[in-house]
């Protein structure tokens, strides 16, 4: 085996599965982890009953009862019984899961099982042999499958002389040579069986963009291997020393006979990337905590792969693809690279894979049958949307979505339902649309933070109509602007997340406008949470905006803000000396602000409820609320020199008092990016 050697099959395995394209899989593997599955419950069961006097007993203790092979089959006859060929394939993945399941029930509880120390930097480095090995698998179990030979990894795996060339272990001690072979051989093995099944791929290669992007990749890929291998050698930081040249790259990936355009690219991404990925393993592997709890390993992947198969689930989905969670599960070697597991243990590492995939599945699952189900209630529109952005528009063509060029990072997918739904309403609203739900799948969970995406319907009303989002349960009013007999509002791209959010356009017969707004600096913030029910107008139609809020009107704020369950027990106020001076309508915002250690009041034993807040204040409440040691009004205050062009008084005394028109804008630059 050369030294670096690692094919265009490769490459073809981590450009197609870090896309999520789909991929073949076999009925072996379906059975494989299924038993795993089922072993790793049943261990788990037995860990739990067996050691109920805490005595937690190794696995491989005589006393522990294993289940025998008769029993395994007979039990899960219902499973199996029309996979009879594959038996042994069940019995052998039940009995790794069943062993896993046991040790890591009794790990969590604190138990000291022989033979799982936690891991130190050398054991860390000989665990890279299985990395590689897992990665050199593949590509020859692929490599097997595409000449159209019989799977034999056996056959396929290289010479111990071969491994230690390739990867520079003759100036290292015996027992990290024997380590390193061992675990590498153990690895192969799995990657070889796991790749032979899933080989039917098919990709185009010609541009200098999809060369730079496969170089990239790759790459990435390798310079993360060979970084944290370094570290772990006790080598100084040095790219350099592995990344191959030019030519090599040229011949180890079979660039040859590629358009001169996409070997420049793929050169170009590769050594850029392999650069970066170094780099920042070598570092990362520096900081590592080597304080493994390689018990939460099943547990972490079970967690993610959930996640990842739910995802799948709704590109499949708007797709129109059949429900198949096999399709496009990631291999082994993709799951390493993608959750940083090359620094892991290796018990840490096959806990995490294997709960990575039982999460996947359930997942996938999940997630298929709600939307199959939402669909036969709903009418929805579902649209695959490229990083250039566009609009998109609903069933109905009443209701459109417009994003723009780079909010993405990569082609998601989007789902415009018009809903049956009937939600309950306040009296006061006046329903103009019917009700939407908007959701997308965005595959590498990143966007720009600072863009926002528009969302618009038809309407030729008067400014008594708004759009409203369903949060928390409650009807909340967007900034919306009407133009040309539409109506529309910017969102957070947040909002939009898995199952999405419910819009709707009301018109709003309390509505009344605040005449003494007009003009002024914060008419849109102050706007917002007038009609949001969070800071009300006076009877006759004014805000008054430069007007100073109270101590107590500042609780109450806060409390219709952040929706706190309010107390019906008051008699924590009995601890102020001016008690009585507390109003009604005050009263149990103050309690609940003193039992949660937001307000103290002051030295001797008042609260002065009636008395104007100071900014100093205002920042001591705020920074409690929000649990936030850094929060600062002085950040705010020069928000509104340089936003609005307005001085606040706060810049000649902190002690100076808040007013109206600054609270309302502190709130909107507080919860902006949660709508």
């Amino acid at each position: 085996m050369k030294k670096y050697r690692l094919t265009s099959i490769l490459l073809i395995i981590l450009i197609l599965l870090s896309s999520m394209t789909a991929i073949a899989a076999s009925k072996e593997d379906e059975v494989k982890l299924e038993g795993d599955r089922r072993g790793y419950e049943d261990g788990r069961l037995l860990a739990e009953s067996f050691n109920d006097e805490k005595k937690y007993y190794d696995y491989s203790n005589s006393k522990v009862p294993k289940p025998n092979r008769e029993t395994i089959l007979g039990e899960n006859y219902d499973f199996l019984k029309d996979k009879y060929s594959y038996n042994e394939v069940f019995y052998r993945a039940y009995i790794a899961g069943h062993k896993r399941g046991y040790t890591d029930y009794i790990r969590r509880q604190g138990a000291n099982i022989p033979g799982s120390p936690s891991p130190s930097g050398s054991d860390i480095a000989t665990n890279l042999g299985g990395v590689f090995g897992l990665i050199y698998g593949e590509i020859e179990g692929l490599k097997d499958y595409g000449e159209g030979k019989s799977s034999n990894w056996s056959r396929a795996i290289p010479k111990d002389g071969a491994i230690n060339s390739s990867f520079d272990l003759g100036n290292f001690p015996a027992s990290y040579r024997t380590k390193f072979l061992l675990e590498f051989k153990e690895e192969f093995q799995k990657g070889y069986e796991e790749a032979y099944f899933k080989a039917q791929f098919h990709i185009t290669r010609d541009s200098l963009d999809s060369g730079r992007g496969d170089g990239e990749l790759f790459g990435s890929t390798l310079g993360n291997a060979f970084g944290a291998k370094d570290f772990y050698e006790g080598k100084s930081s040095d790219y350099k020393r592995n990344i191959p040249s030019d030519s090599k790259i040229a011949e180890d990936y079979l660039l040859d006979k590629e358009s001169r355009d996409y070997l420049k690219g793929f050169i170009n991404g590769f050594k850029m990337a392999y650069e970066e990925a170094y780099i920042k393993s070598f570092s990362d592997a520096r900081n590592l905590s080597l304080a493994v709890d390689e018990f939460q390993g099943y547990e972490n992947g079970f967690s993610l792969g959930n996640i990842r198969g739910s995802a799948q689930a709704n590109i499949d989905y708007l797709e129109g693809l059949a429900s198949d969670y096999t399709r496009s599960r990631p291999l082994s070697s993709v799951i390493i690279r993608d959750y940083n597991l090359t620094y892991q243990s290796k018990n840490y590492r096959d806990g995490f894979i294997g709960g990575f995939y039982n999460g996947y599945a359930a997942g996938y699952g999940e997630s298929y049958i709600d939307l199959s189900q939402g669909a036969a209630e709903n009418q929805g529109s579902f649209f695959n949307v490229p990083i250039s952005g566009g609009t998109f528009t609903s069933y109905d063509r009443l209701m459109s979505l417009t994003l723009d060029r780079g909010i993405f990072f990569n082609d998601i997918a989007l789902n415009i339902a018009v809903l049956n739904t009937n939600y309950a309403i306040d009296k006061r609203y006046i329903k103009a649309t019917d009700f939407y739900r908007i959701g997308l799948v965005n595959p590498s969970n990143e966007y720009l933070r600072d863009k926002k995406i528009q969302v618009s319907f038809d309407y030729y009303g008067d400014q008594s109509g708004g759009i409203y989002l369903l949060k928390d349960n409650k009807w909340q009013y967007l900034k919306s602007n009407l133009e040309n007999g539409r109506i529309s509002a910017d969102i957070s791209p947040e909002l939009l997340k898995g199952s999405g959010s419910v819009f709707v356009v009301f018109f709003d017969k309390n509505y009344s406008p605040l005449y003494d707004i007009r003009g002024h600096w914060a008419k849109e913030e102050i706007e917002i949470f007038n009609r949001r029910n969070i800071i009300f107008g006076y009877g006759d139609k004014t805000f008054r905006p430069e007007q100073n809020i109270t101590r107590a009107e500042f609780l109450v704020l806060l409390s219709r803000v952040y929706n706190w369950s309010l107390p019906t027990d008051i008699s924590n106020l009995s601890n102020f000396k001016d008690r009585k001076n507390i109003a009604k309508d005050y009263e149990r915002a103050i309690s609940y602000g003193l039992s949660a250690g937001y307000i103290q009041g002051y030295g001797d034993g008042s609260y002065r409820p009636n008395n104007p807040i100071s900014y100093r204040e205002v920042d001591l409440i705020m920074r409690r609320v929000l649990k936030d040691s850094s929060f600062s009004w002085k950040s705010f205050a020069e928000g509104l020199k340089y936003d609005k062009k307005v001085a606040s008084q706060s810049l000649d005394s902190m002690d100076n008092k808040i007013n109206r028109a600054e609270f309302s804008y502190l709130l909107y630059e507080l919860t902006k990016w949660d709508y």
